[in-house]
């Protein structure tokens, strides 16, 4: 075993997860294209749907699989906050 290996095995994690996350993001547009055709959706009103089941399956794998992840600290509260508004912006153009 020599010292590469562990390295090559994360390079190919990485790239996997790369991968399976463009294929997910990808066919995204399909799946909007079909709400907004069929259901007329407003565009604002499938932003908050998405993110809230986004949110919400975050929040579950992150409790099963790493709940310290969740605790947030004081010094994260601005981050956040900023990141929200952030989000907010893309989102609402």
């Amino acid at each position: 075993m020599s010292q590469s290996e562990p390295g090559r095995s994360n390079v190919t994690r990485g790239y996997t997860t790369a991968m399976v996350a463009a294929v997910i993001l990808s066919t995204t547009a399909i799946f909007i294209r079909y709400l907004t055709q069929t259901y007329h959706l407003p565009a604002l009103v499938l932003a908050f749907w998405r993110e809230l089941f986004v949110a919400i399956t975050l929040t579950i794998v992150l409790a099963c699989i790493r709940p310290a992840l969740l605790k947030i600290r004081r010094q994260q509260l601005f981050f956040l906050i900023a990141y929200r508004m952030v989000l907010e912006a893309f989102n609402g153009t």
